[in-house]
């Protein structure tokens, strides 16, 4: 296993690095990134002339006959294939809105009698150029290859590239290697990667969601549900009530669908971009009668997609101990219009899972909590009822970064089984925000065991805890003069963490890690304030307009955390890497506002 995940890793990072030549900055607009398209019968958006590329008439001696795959064109998404030698695959997609994503161009002209690339690759704060590249056409006469030159001089690490338009006009660029074990000549892996490029421009990118998914499907039972799940796809379910617990085994045919080590069955893994939704908003129940599994787990994926569902538990209360929807190192994650109910210990359980949004979705009757969110970044609930629920803290989290309740109302919920338990739980350095929130009937002892912060919210009928705690939340409101008090005390902290690790060279890991942890929460949690600050000052549409900006901006410094420590993934100085970074652009980030909003 140890062998197959690091040339699983070197296959991909030559899947990425690779695809791009030597060269020294790339053009302004391959800073975003692009998401995939789906294959709907639309045609012709690979043929579009945006005037940024050759016409390419051929007709005067010497020219290069056209062939439609002249001009400028933006990367979509990359997917990756990788056969290994035992039998199994990886398959995994990026498209161009995933945070993680690498941003490609590529402008393609006619020179005399042939075409000619100039090839432009990005990711992070990593920025390569080729321009010029001959392309030689294929022998089928439909398609071009052409060579990136290794950065470090070395011709046996160069790359051949396959070029061809799709059946709808898109730009498809092919790659292949193969990585072979000299010390075990009978392990071996193959790669292939597929870049698809849209014209610059193309109206389609105006729309991700389209792009996303390469085919539709319609299922009306539960095997063929599980065994239509499949990267880039959407699944629409008929009507109907779909139960897990009555699928054999021997009926599932598909190899993202497996048992986990805990006997919890129906895992989907290693899925990308998937929706599965209800067919013209029909009534659809997702269910299961064992009582120790979640209704349905997703693991190791990204871009999945729920919506107009109702899922739950056929378990009588108090014998369930199984969530409704389980989590685990999911990336772009969206539940939408949905109904999440007990017995079920929490609607939805989430751990080492960032960039998740859930909208207008109830979830109600669980006999744990609301939701359970451990490891997680960037968590955001907008216009949900959570209601109903009863017996540990409602809200559970642990390790949980910008986690955000918009909108939400929480009624008739008792926290009141233990005298330890609060409402809402959270982990000393964890960020929970709740804004434009009701709490209405819910019983507890405390609201809170740490701070959270409370904006513009309103409460009636519930414990006297919650009463004590928005007044001292009101009194404690950030204003522009304890900012700017905070943010030199910040000054003054960060000098003396400077001035420890400078001239103390006896420090061992953990203490790195510790104060590394203390300078990015130290900064984190200033800009907080700020945001709490300039959302009870900024009209409406300022408000909107910053909101967009910070969502854009905390996502890169997500990523930027995430690629700063992938050099040291798995090692005790990984969180000291990644904390540093985002402490960095935090404060940098803080000082932008502060100078914008407060002055000097």
């Amino acid at each position: 296993m140890k062998k197959k995940f690091l040339t699983t890793i070197m296959a991909m990072c030559l899947g990425t690095s690779l695809l791009a030549a030597c060269g020294n900055t790339a053009p302004e607009a391959a800073q975003e990134g692009a998401e995939v398209q789906e294959s709907d019968g639309q045609e012709g958006d690979g043929q579009k002339d945006d005037g940024q590329g050759a016409s390419g008439s051929g007709e005067e001696s010497g020219e290069v006959a056209t062939s439609g795959i002249e001009g400028h064109w933006q990367l979509m998404c990359e997917l990756s294939h990788i056969e290994y030698s035992d039998g199994d695959f990886y398959d995994t997609s990026l498209m161009y809105c995933d945070g993680e994503a690498p941003a490609s161009e590529m402008i393609i002209r006619s020179e005399g009698d042939q075409y000619v690339v100039d090839y432009y690759y990005t990711e992070y704060d990593y920025y390569e150029k080729n321009c010029g590249i001959p392309m030689v056409k294929s022998g089928d006469d439909s398609s071009f290859t052409f060579t990136l030159a290794d950065p470090f001089d070395d011709s046996s690490d160069d790359q051949e590239l396959k070029l061809y338009l799709n059946d709808e006009g898109r730009l498809v660029v092919e790659k292949q290697y193969r990585y072979e074990d000299e010390s075990d000549p009978e392990y071996w892996s193959n790669s292939t990667y597929t870049s698809i490029y849209l014209p610059k421009g193309s109206p389609l990118f105006d729309d991700p969601e389209s792009l996303r998914y390469f085919d539709t499907v319609t299922v009306s039972n539960t095997a063929d549900l599980l065994n239509s799940i499949q990267n880039n796809r959407k699944i629409l379910l008929e009507a109907g009530e779909y139960d897990f617990s009555q699928v054999a085994s021997k009926a599932i045919n598909n190899f993202r669908i497996s048992e986990s080590w805990d006997g919890t069955k129906n895992v989907v893994s290693e899925v990308s971009s998937l929706c599965i939704e209800a067919k013209d908003g029909a009534k659809v129940e997702l269910c299961i009668d064992e009582p120790y599994d979640p209704v349905i787990s997703f693991n190791n994926s990204k871009g999945i997609t729920l919506r107009n569902l109702t899922v739950g538990h056929h378990v009588e209360p108090g014998y369930c101990s199984g969530s409704v929807l389980y989590f685990e190192g999911v990336d772009h994650l969206n539940v939408d219009k949905c109904n999440l109910y007990g017995s079920g210990t929490y609607g939805i359980e989430a751990y080492n899972t960032y960039d998740a949004n859930v909208t207008d979705t109830d979830i109600y009757e669980c006999t744990y909590g609301l939701v359970a969110l451990h490891n997680v970044g960037t968590f955001n609930f907008k216009n949900c009822v959570m209601r109903d629920s009863s017996d540990l803290s409602m809200i559970d989290c642990d390790s949980a970064y910008d986690v955000t309740f918009e909108d939400c109302v929480f009624s008739g919920n008792d926290a009141t089984s233990f005298d330890t338990t609060s409402f809402v739980e959270v982990g000393e350095y964890d960020r929970v925000t709740f804004r434009n929130c009701e709490f209405n009937d819910n019983k507890f002892y405390t609201f809170s065991n740490r701070e959270v912060t409370l904006e513009n919210c309103t409460e009636t009928g519930n414990s006297s805890a919650m009463t004590e705690y928005m007044n001292a939340s009101e009194a404690s409101a950030p204003t522009k003069d304890s900012l700017l008090e905070g943010y030199n005390a910040a000054v003054d902290r960060q000098a003396e963490i400077d001035n420890e690790l400078s001239t103390n060279a006896l420090l061992d890991q953990a203490t790195l890690n510790q104060l590394a942890y203390e300078e990015f929460n130290l900064w984190d949690s200033l800009i907080n304030q700020m945001w709490t600050y300039l959302s009870g000052t900024l009209d409406e549409e300022n408000m909107t307009n910053l909101k967009a900006e910070q969502q854009k901006w905390i996502k890169d410094k997500e990523a930027a955390m995430k690629t700063a420590g992938a050099d040291f993934e798995g090692g005790t100085m990984q969180p000291m890497i990644e904390y540093s970074t985002g402490a960095k652009l935090t404060r940098e980030r803080l000082e932008v506002l502060i100078q914008r909003y407060i002055g000097d």
